[in-house]
């Protein structure tokens, strides 16, 4: 027998709730319900990655938006086994939207890694084939290759606009490297 889509939704907003717990050391545990809170710190989280709007759609934010506004003036609490299952599907469906973009991020950066530990180990490190096995490295040399591909563009563009304007780059070139870039790093201009 299959669990239901209520009980899927209440537990995984129960575990949620319960690692925030166990990681937000809050300085007046009775301030709040931590429902509340734990809710006021989703939808920061979510629109700090820019993907409120993007990923939920407008019936999943008013949810949220509605749950809070009402919590937060005090006319209900949060402990509606319906609302909480909405509110653990929603939580569901960004947890997915997440692992995606990370099993993305480590299929990218997986032939990079092999490519480093072929160069690491021909240096003589040993312990290099072990990287093959971590999948965060995998990730932070993609997301790596993503920045680096953003600052080229960005390099292009600030050339487009030196070479519409009349300027020569290279003229610019050290006081480019001085405004933007502190000492010891390296630059792309």
């Amino acid at each position: 027998m299959t669990a239901s889509p209520n009980l899927d939704g209440l537990s995984f907003f129960n575990s949620c709730l319960n690692s925030f717990k166990r990681f937000n050391q809050s300085k007046d545990p009775l301030a709040a319900d931590d429902r509340v809170v734990f809710l006021e710190w989703v939808q920061r989280r979510l629109r700090r990655a820019r993907c409120y709007r993007r990923v939920l759609g407008c019936a999943e934010r008013a949810t949220l938006e509605l749950t809070l506004a009402l919590a937060k003036k005090g006319l209900v609490k949060v402990v509606s086994f319906e609302l909480l299952n909405a509110i653990g599907l929603i939580l569901m469906k960004v947890r997915d939207v997440a692992l995606r973009f990370c099993d993305v991020l480590a299929e990218e950066g997986r032939s990079m890694v092999v490519e480093v530990c072929r160069v690491a180990a021909s240096w003589g490190n040993g312990s290099a084939l072990m990287w093959l096995r971590d999948r965060g490295f995998a990730i932070y040399l993609a997301l790596i290759k993503r920045l680096v591909c953003e600052l080229q563009k960005l390099q292009d563009i600030i050339s487009m606009v030196f070479n519409r304007l009349g300027v020569k780059l290279k003229n610019h070139k050290k006081k480019l490297h001085k405004a933007c870039y502190r000492p010891g790093c390296y630059s792309l201009l």
